[in-house]
């Protein structure tokens, strides 16, 4: 019964903040791109995000497994929070900037460890559970866009950021009075490990299908919301409806990949969802109205699938004493990935160029998916 109350409470807080985070979902790209005067600044706002979340993941992971996930988890909560409050007062470029840095620390144990945990706790239903986490994280940004576009109509675009910093808190206090503190998944390892040790033996391709992984989600949350409003001149409500229907598609591909993604069928799935970012990314890029948004439904849609797959190889491939760091390794891939290409395209500062980068990362992906398939013959 315990272990039912856990994963749905931290279900439930997950869906809670990634709501809040939707609410401000595209007037966050859109700030910075008023404070800095260019478009193609919102890419440091992925790029701050990833570099901080880069560097706390391995630590944060080693922490987890030494004192357990819950006291990192509600301090990752807090820190969402206040980042929610550093959006709101900002008044320059650089103070988003360091809203985000506080928020990569914070959403760190929020991707890398619950779902870790909860893999843990259902062994036999490793992918099943973990699509179930990412689906409700992903419904969160589904409902969050469209209650934003009312919030920003009623009380203005700046309370968004305080939606976000409130359910912050909410989704923290679920896990401080549904989780027991003694809770744990395992018993705290006597080794040590390091991060060589848990990266050798792991397929190349798939660590590199990881990096891109990242970077495409990188791009979905920062530059992609920016080129649509600048670029493809798409005004606020059609573009959170737009990516309300995307990530409500990316949960649903994430229930369905966690009950169909088995260990003898990842050499199938994975350069499938690597594939279908590329595919629909090229279709953003030359395309609008209708088309654009099949291009968003098949990004979002391979975004889903290849991350169950790289989860469950993880999950095969990690000591359970070692969970914390494992899956710290994991996304600290993702995040040389979600901080690199918007980092870039941020650095490039022209918005006429953001089309050709955006084919250059098209191509990556599907050279990506053509060294998995090659890789994972065996």
């Amino acid at each position: 019964m315990s272990s039912i109350r856990y994963m749905a409470a931290v279900n439930s807080s997950i869906f809670v903040i990634m709501f809040g985070l939707g609410i401000c979902f595209t007037y966050l790209p859109d700030k910075m791109t008023r404070l800095s005067g260019s478009v193609t600044m919102s890419g440091f706002l992925a790029s701050a995000f990833g570099l901080t979340y880069i560097l706390s993941q391995y630590p944060l992971g080693k922490i987890a497994d030494r004192f357990g996930f819950r006291s990192v988890i509600i301090a990752g909560f807090l820190l969402c929070s206040l980042s929610g409050l550093i959006y709101y007062s900002a008044d320059s470029a650089r103070e988003l900037i360091l809203g985000r840095i506080v928020q990569g620390v914070g959403e760190a144990p929020l991707w890398s460890l619950s779902p870790i945990l909860l893999a843990l706790l259902y062994p036999e239903n490793k992918a099943q559970v973990m699509g179930w986490y990412t689906a409700s994280f992903h419904f969160g940004l589904t409902a969050g866009p469209l209650a934003g576009t009312y919030i920003a109509d009623f009380f203005g675009a700046e309370t968004t950021f305080l939606g976000f910093s409130a359910a912050s808190v909410i989704g923290g206090f679920i896990i401080l009075t549904l989780v027991s503190p003694k809770h744990q998944t395992h018993k705290k390892s006597e080794t040590k490990v390091g991060i060589m040790s848990i990266v050798r033996p792991l397929n190349k391709s798939v660590l590199a299908g990881i990096v891109m992984y990242g970077a495409a989600y990188g791009l979905i949350v920062s530059v992609i919301p920016a080129f649509m409003l600048s670029v493809k001149n798409m005004n606020h409500s059609l573009t959170n409806t737009a990516f309300s229907l995307s990530f409500f598609t990316l949960g649903i591909i994430q229930i369905f990949s966690g009950k169909i993604v088995k260990t003898h069928n990842l050499k199938q799935i994975l350069p499938i969802g690597m594939s279908c970012i590329g595919a629909g990314l090229l279709v953003i890029i030359y395309n609008s109205g209708v088309l654009l948004f099949i291009g968003l439904l098949a990004y979002t849609a391979g975004l889903g699938i290849f991350s169950i797959a790289s989860m469950l190889y993880l999950q095969i491939k990690a000591d359970s004493a070692h969970a914390g760091a494992s899956s710290g390794v994991y996304f600290m891939f993702w995040g040389i990935g979600y901080f690199t290409v918007p980092f870039v395209i941020g650095m490039i500062r022209s918005a006429d160029l953001i089309s050709v980068v955006l084919l250059f990362q098209a191509v990556m992906l599907f050279a990506a998916a053509a060294s998995l398939v090659k890789t994972m013959k065996n």
